[in-house]
């Protein structure tokens, strides 16, 4: 069975507070949401796997510093060697655990730690990752790359 209810009486009225005091004016801006440079480096730690997982070189590029170096190359041989890498591979497949996040934002210093477990159609494995980070601007970007292969 249904119910339907209807208002049959009117709505009070409610009397406005009196202001005897002057006001402080209200600014129609919206107020700019602090982070902590830990959740700024989790951010883009999370920018940066989507971006690898899901083949967007552009977006995955951009987490990385102008003098980036990995494995003895600079950036833009890193990319290059990632791309020929996800050409290579499907259905990749990327989790991290045990995230630890050190940063300072004086110093613009951070680095990210974690156990990433990789999979694609040509390659599975098991890692330590360290991500050696600085703020440049604005934004955290990646400025060396490490791994320890777990066995």
């Amino acid at each position: 069975m249904l119910i339907a209810a209807t208002a049959t009486t009117a709505p009070a009225t409610v009397a406005a507070p009196v202001v005897t005091e002057s006001l402080t004016p209200v600014s129609n801006e919206q107020k700019e949401t602090k982070t902590t440079p830990e959740e700024d480096v989790k951010n883009l730690v999370n920018k940066w796997l989507t971006s690898w997982q899901s083949g967007d070189m552009a977006t995955y590029r951009n987490c990385y510093a102008l003098d980036f170096s990995s494995k003895g190359m600079n950036l833009d041989a890193w990319v290059s060697y990632r791309t020929n890498v996800r050409q290579k591979s499907k259905n990749i497949s990327i989790r991290i655990e045990d995230l630890k996040i050190s940063a300072d934002a004086k110093t613009a210093i951070a680095t990210a730690i974690f156990t990433q477990y990789y999979s694609s159609s040509v390659l599975k494995n098991t890692l330590k990752k360290t991500l050696q980070l600085r703020k440049a601007g604005n934004e955290w970007k990646i400025y060396i790359e490490t791994i320890i292969p777990i066995k």
